[in-house]
């Protein structure tokens, strides 16, 4: 799990290698080092560099020869201390200046983005709910979208949109399985800050789904496409605004928020 730790910290796989290699084989020297990774002993110095300066390893010397041994591993916490802590100050900055950005942006030209696979989807999705928008219109197979997203995907993009603080009124194509995937997809506590309605039988074959928020529209395919795209166009998000509006007074409520 460490190599997972150090990409965060700005360091290479090598890097990992390198310090595995001396926590695992224990003091040793930058040629054996070098013979131990198959990794030419000039690049090697490269990384114990690395390294040392974020004082992960540490040199001495034995009987005059330069050996590396793994410093205090208590390091890695302070690095990502240290990492957590610029993070929430950089985060202060963007929420300040976020407003602005939006401003700056609200008259933009349309524009229109696209994406494939499981994880272009999640980007898509993501874009949603961090816009900064309140409140969020969904419209979809909840049993496709599962399919292609996955569960665990699936709730994580419902946290994030709660963490944000964002309302969601959701359409599901109409299914006899709603009772079941409620309760294993979409439950998040009391307070899901959701209204969730069933479509009318007629759209049972929906299949095509997207999520509204503000001026961006992300849709989403199913599994068998895969693909997801983003449009934000003002015109275009107020005629889908439109049709969801007339789909949800005839639609039936599953879930209400409380």
């Amino acid at each position: 799990m460490l190599d997972k730790t150090f990409a965060e910290l700005g360091l290479s796989p090598t890097h990992f290698r390198v310090y595995n290699s001396l926590l695992s084989e224990g003091p040793s020297s930058a040629k054996q080092l070098a013979e131990r990774l198959d990794i030419h002993r000039p690049t090697i110095y490269d990384y114990l560099k690395g390294l040392i300066q974020k004082g992960l390893v540490m040199e001495r010397f034995e009987e005059s020869k330069k050996m590396y041994q793994i410093d205090n591993p208590q390091q890695i916490a302070r690095l990502l201390d240290e990492k957590i802590e610029y993070l929430t100050r950089e985060k202060k900055v963007v929420e300040v200046e976020l407003p602005r950005l939006i401003h700056k942006t609200a008259s933009i030209d349309p524009t229109f983005k696209f994406y494939s696979g499981q994880e272009g989807v999640k980007q898509a999705l993501q874009q949603i709910v961090y816009s900064g928008e309140k409140e969020v219109l969904v419209m979809y197979s909840i049993e496709d979208a599962v399919h292609l997203l996955g569960h665990q995907n699936m709730l994580d993009i419902n946290e994030k949109r709660v963490k944000n603080r964002m309302y969601g009124r959701g359409i599901w194509a109409y299914t006899r399985k709603v009772k079941k995937l409620n309760e294993q997809y979409n439950r998040l506590g009391q307070d899901s800050m959701r209204e969730v309605r069933m479509a009318p039988k007629e759209m049972a074959e929906l299949k095509m789904g997207y999520w509204l928020a503000g001026h961006t529209a992300a849709f989403i395919s199913t599994k068998r496409e895969a693909y997801g795209f983003v449009i934000r166009s003002r015109d275009f998000a107020d005629f889908l605004r439109t049709q969801f509006e007339m789909v949800w007074r005839n639609s039936t409520v599953i879930v209400k928020d409380q």
